[in-house]
């Protein structure tokens, strides 16, 4: 028997500009849009995506179409990234975003400015 649980990601597509909402937690979110498209990580108030030292909202975030994903905090949200880089850098580039805090999310992985 393995100590290991079999966990799979939940994965949601999206065409076009999307704000998340409880379901994308602990979910592959995919954005394909051959243009410019924005993520947007709302307020806790909005949306309670859980956090705290016994569980933390975590999902996976891919550009998959050409159109370059920028991740955009809600009003009253900081997203802390390397140099505050919120930009996917292109197609297929992924990154990690964490619940650390109330409205406080930790962006890393392959993002620029």
């Amino acid at each position: 028997m393995s100590r290991f649980a079999k966990i799979g990601l939940q994965v949601f597509t999206y065409t076009d500009s999307h704000t998340l909402v409880l379901a994308n937690a602990a979910s592959l979110v995919q954005m394909n849009k051959a243009t410019a498209n924005t993520l947007t990580i709302p307020p806790h108030s909005d949306v309670p995506f859980p956090y705290g030292p016994d569980e933390a909202t975590q999902l996976l975030v891919v550009s998959i179409g050409a159109g370059l994903t920028t991740l955009v905090p809600g009003t009253g949200v900081t997203i802390l990234s390397k140099d505050g880089n919120l930009v996917l850098t292109g197609q297929y580039s992924t990154a990690s975003l964490i619940k650390t805090g109330l409205n406080t999310w930790l962006l890393a992985g392959d993002v620029t400015a």
